[in-house]
């Protein structure tokens, strides 16, 4: 992903974590004063769906990685050369059935996936216009 710093006050680091595609987007605070992460899994993250399958895709891997998250997992962000940067503690989460939010990632995943098939099917279904048909190159 790339990295857009947004602001810095403080001692706090907000950034803007982009993916090549610019469909996902992740906020992230680095806290140095706190030596924490701060991530809102909910709120902090973002995809844009442009009606295409590679964005049911991306929505999918988010869905995935939140699951995954949700099920005790633990944010680190690495500079390059790996260097860890920062790093959030585990996620434990409270008052929430953890069977039932993980089943849910999972339904939410494969649901993002059809879709992506789905979608891939209708393109290819569709009939090319003929201005967008390839031309053949000059004798």
């Amino acid at each position: 992903m790339q990295v857009h710093p947004i602001r810095a006050v403080d001692g706090l680091v907000v950034l803007e974590c982009v993916s090549r595609s610019r469909r996902v987007s992740v906020m992230l605070v680095l806290d140095f004063p706190d030596e924490r992460l701060h991530f809102d899994p909910i709120d902090g993250v973002s995809v844009q769906d442009d009606s295409t399958p590679e964005a049911a895709e991306d929505a999918a891997e988010v869905q995935r990685f939140l699951g995954h998250y949700f099920a005790n997992g633990q944010l680190e962000v690495w500079a390059r050369h790996n260097n860890l940067l920062s790093r959030c503690n585990l996620f434990i989460p409270v008052n929430v059935d953890l069977g039932a939010t993980v089943n849910n990632f999972l339904k939410a995943e494969k649901s993002c996936r059809e879709a992506a098939a789905n979608r891939r099917s209708v393109r290819e279904a569709q009939p090319i216009a003929p201005g967008d048909a390839p031309q053949a190159a000059p004798p």
